[in-house]
């Protein structure tokens, strides 16, 4: 069987995603099978993360999405016709388009449809279910299989039969030579002996919580608690006029912008504690990769993140809540170097059940 795993990735650093697609790739070669990949090509750079694939023996497509549905369309039916692709993997909306409009270009292939998000934060949730009703009254027919990592979504594709939920699993693989130790991964952010590091994702603002983050941070330093709340990836600018609309200076001492990395396991170990304030997610990966390093966690009471209480250093305060976001932190902060249970949850969401499952789903999609 030929595979095809398109994605819509296009982050200048592979983390979780990618990491899971070198495990998964080596699984579906070890069992005799074959698998190419696909991914937008950009104007003005590559990927690290493009060669790391390529390096590791696989073929990298790349499609511009920017042409039209039709070019799009015959560009994909020469990359099926020409790898002999039996089942196309699809990941992050990528083609939804044709899938709706243009199935055609699908001809040949099964199409296994891979949805990671939940639902956009500050748009209608029953409008947003009406559009994947609608979208499955054209996928189900097509035999088009589907792949949740959110729980709750999988019911809303209401006239698709062939759908699972696959919760995320972790991987240890990266493009880096070795992750960084805690102390010298502190002493490149400027954080000192005696200060306190909360780690957040905060590259999508509202839906990752940052207005929670920084106010209950906020609370804790006016308390004179050494703390520091490291906002890790996006646009500063943007975070600065975001941050002020909440009453809070974005240059407070309390606040520190920290770029993006390969190496994330480091950030984790570097801090003290690891919040997830969001108001929406798929399965954050963020949060078994804190985890994995046995860093306490502080997570917000949304269904897609209730798991992480099956970790010992873990803190769950109500969503949209900073005054108890802030009481959920200073927990969390005692919980320090004590024992850890990550072991036990870190093989409940390997990245060997994951792949497990998910050849399972192929098998299932290539059947008659």
């Amino acid at each position: 069987m030929n595979i095809l795993i398109a994605a819509s990735y296009s982050a200048p650093f592979g983390g979780n995603f990618i990491g899971s697609m070198q495990d998964l790739g080596s699984r579906i070669r070890e069992r005799g099978d074959e698998v190419f990949f696909l991914f937008p090509k950009l104007k003005d750079t590559e990927r690290p993360w493009v060669n790391w694939l390529r390096e590791s023996g696989y073929e990298v497509i790349l499609a511009d999405l920017n042409e039209s549905g039709k070019q799009q369309a015959d560009f994909l039916r020469d990359v099926i016709k020409t790898y002999r692709i039996d089942l196309a993997h699809l990941h992050f909306e990528i083609y939804n388009s044709l899938l709706l409009h243009d199935p055609s270009a699908f001809a040949g292939c099964k199409v296994l449809i891979h949805d990671h998000m939940g639902y956009a934060t500050g748009r209608n949730e029953w409008r947003q279910k009406a559009r994947l009703a609608l979208n499955s009254a054209k996928f189900g027919p097509r035999g088009y299989g589907l792949i949740t990592v959110w729980k709750r979504k999988k019911n809303a594709y209401i006239l698709m039969s062939k759908k699972w939920y696959v919760p995320n699993g972790l991987s240890l693989k990266r493009q880096v030579a070795q992750f960084a130790d805690r102390d010298r991964t502190r002493a490149e952010l400027g954080i000192g002996d005696d200060q306190l590091l909360v780690t957040l994702l905060g590259w999508d603002m509202k839906r990752k919580g940052v207005d929670i983050a920084v106010q209950a941070v906020s609370r804790l330093y006016s308390k004179g608690e050494n703390v520091v709340l490291g906002l890790i990836g996006g646009d500063m600018e943007k975070y600065h006029e975001f941050i002020r609309q909440y009453g809070v200076d974005p240059d407070s001492p309390f606040i520190r912008y920290i770029n993006s990395r390969e190496d994330i396991y480091s950030l984790h170990r570097a801090a003290d504690v690891f919040l997830s304030a969001s108001r929406n997610e798929g399965f954050p990966y963020s949060i078994l990769e804190a985890v994995s390093q046995e860093t306490p966690v502080v997570v917000s009471s949304i269904p897609e993140t209730k798991w992480a209480l099956q970790y010992k250093k873990c803190a769950m305060y109500p969503v949209e809540d900073e005054k108890a976001c802030s009481e959920a932190i200073a927990r969390a902060l005692s919980f320090g170097g004590g024992d850890s249970n990550a072991d036990e949850i870190i093989k409940q969401y390997s990245i060997d059940k994951w792949c497990d499952s998910i050849l399972d789903k192929y098998d299932k999609m290539m059947r008659k």
